[in-house]
């Protein structure tokens, strides 16, 4: 039944990244909420890595909520088509910018939710 579950995380982070585009906003030539999505997942991956067990009451909640939730919400296939808009409009420098700067805040983010998951697990 775990692809059940997985299935169910999916659905809620396609929801989540799908209620964002309803809030669509441009900067620079770049939709605001991919930025936003991709941001929140990757803090949420970061969280869940440090503080979800490998297994837990049979179904393995950390791969779930790791490739099922966060993996839906932070798309790679939303982070290219971002960067080819860019590219088609002759915005090379600012495609290059936000893919550089996707990885950068993606992989602090990344390591913030991980000191936060530290934290957590310290007050429980």
């Amino acid at each position: 039944m775990s692809w059940l579950a997985f299935a169910l995380a999916a659905a809620v982070g396609a929801g989540v990244r799908s209620g964002l585009n309803e809030f669509s906003v441009m900067i620079r030539g770049v939709h605001a909420e991919s930025w936003i999505a991709n941001s929140l997942g990757c803090l949420m991956f970061g969280v869940f890595y440090k503080i979800l067990p490998e297994h837990w009451n049979g179904l393995e909640l950390r791969w779930i909520l790791l490739a099922g939730l966060c993996g839906s919400l932070t798309t790679f296939s939303g982070l290219m088509s971002e960067v080819l808009r860019l590219f088609e409009a002759g915005i090379w420098r600012g495609a290059l910018f936000y893919v550089f700067g996707c990885l950068f805040v993606g992989g602090a983010l990344i390591l913030a939710g991980s000191w936060i998951g530290k934290i957590i697990l310290k007050m429980v």
